[in-house]
C-alpha cells in the first residue's frame, strides 16, 4: 500500500501509522514539517520515505523498526532541517557532524560507543532517547548551544560517571539520565542561581543528586 499525504497537512501524529501492516511507501508533501514520537514504528513493509527534505522535527522512534530505516547504511543519517536520526558507524569514540541541529533516538543501544564528541556548533536538542543504553560512554560533555535534553535521551548508560552541562540548557526532559546510577559529578557551565531555573522533570534524581560543579570551563 502506498500512501500520499494531502497537500497542506503540516504533521504527522503521534503513532499515526504504528504497526501499519500494509505501509509500503510513503509520500510527505512540502507542507509537513513535523513527525511526531513512533509516528511510523514498526511497520514491517515500508521500504520507502519520501519528502523529509522540509522537516524541522522529528520525534522519538518515529521510523525505527522498519525496512527503510533499518537498511540505512550512512554513518550519520542527517534528514529534513540538520536531524540526525540514525548512527551507523564503528563506534568508539564519535564526533557529530557540523550542520546537525537535533539528534533524536540515533545512539540507541550503541554499546560500542566510548566517546561524543558534539562536533555541530548549532546543535540545539538531545531528543527522545538519543543515547539510551550507551553503556560505554564515561563522560559526556553537553555544548551551551543546546537549549533541550529530551525524555530519556541519556537514560540506561550505566557506566557514564561525569556529565558537564552547558549554560545554554533550559529544559531537562523525564528520566533523561534515568538509571545512570554512576553519576558522580555534575559541571555545570552556568551559574547557581541558573540552575535554579532550569526545568528538570522526573527521573533525573541520579543528575541532580550528584557533586556540582558551577561555572565550569
Amino acid at each position: 500500500v502506498s500512501v500520499s499525504v494531502s497537500e497542506g497537512v503540516t504533521f504527522i501524529g503521534e503513532g499515526a501509522f504504528t504497526g501499519s501492516q500494509l505501509l509500503e511507501k510513503i509520500t510527505l508533501p512540502s507542507t509537513v514539517t513535523e513527525i511526531n514520537d513512533g509516528a511510523f514504528y514498526g511497520c514491517p513493509k515500508l521500504i520507502d520515505i519520501k519528502g523529509t527534505a522540509g522537516l524541522k522535527k522529528v520525534g522519538g522512534f518515529a521510523f525505527n523498526d522498519t525496512p527503510w530505516y533499518d537498511t540505512i547504511s550512512d554513518e550519520f543519517a542527517v534528514i529534513g532541517d540538520g536531524i540526525l536520526i540514525k548512527y551507523g558507524g564503528a563506534g568508539g569514540n564519535v564526533t557529530i557532524p557540523e550542520g546537525v541541529k537535533s539528534i533524536v533516538s540515533a545512539f540507541r543501544g550503541k554499546t560500542d560507543v566510548t566517546g561524543i564528541e558534539f562536533g555541530s556548533s548549532v546543535l540545539a536538542e538531545i531528543g527522545y532517547g538519543s543515547f539510551d543504553g550507551c553503556t560505554g560512554l564515561h563522560t559526556v560533555v553537553i555544548p551551551d548551544s543546546v537549549k533541550k535534553i529530551g525524555i530519556g535521551a541519556f537514560a540506561n548508560c550505566t557506566s557514564l560517571e561525569e556529565v558537564t552541562l552547558g549554560g545554554g540548557v533550559t529544559e531537562i526532559g523525564q528520566s533523561a539520565f534515568l538509571s545512570c546510577d554512576a553519576i558522580a559529578k555534575v559541571k555545570y557551565t552556568g551559574s547557581e542561581s541558573d540552575w535554579e531555573k532550569l526545568s528538570i522533570g522526573e527521573g533525573n534524581e541520579r543528575l541532580t543528586e550528584a557533586k556540582r560543579e558551577y561555572g565550569a570551563k
